[in-house]
């Protein structure tokens, strides 16, 4: 599980692109969206939605939906795919 979660943060450049981008609209902009997204077999992710956002701005989940689907993390053991539901606190440092 710890190297999951440490192949999941090492994309979070990715998920600040997305924040940095919905800043540029909503000033303010702060909140937790939580991410549910599919590993397959090979380590890709297979499919990625936002399960809950109280940031008010769907484009921003969607956004990271779109950068998860590239990403390829490490192998479910067993052969098959993985469900994993993965926080983000999107918070201005500006």
């Amino acid at each position: 599980m710890k190297v999951l979660k440490e192949a999941i943060v090492a994309h979070d450049g990715e998920v600040r692109e997305c924040y940095e981008e919905a800043l540029r609209s909503w000033l303010d902009l702060e909140g937790r969206v939580a991410m549910r997204f599919v590993i397959g077999p090979q380590g890709t992710v297979i499919g990625a939605h936002q399960v809950s956002n109280d940031t008010g701005v769907d484009a921003l989940g969607c956004c990271i939906a779109q950068a998860m689907r590239s990403w390829t993390l490490p192998k479910p053991t067993g052969g098959g795919s993985v469900v994993v539901t993965f926080p983000y606190v999107m918070q201005s440092y500006h």
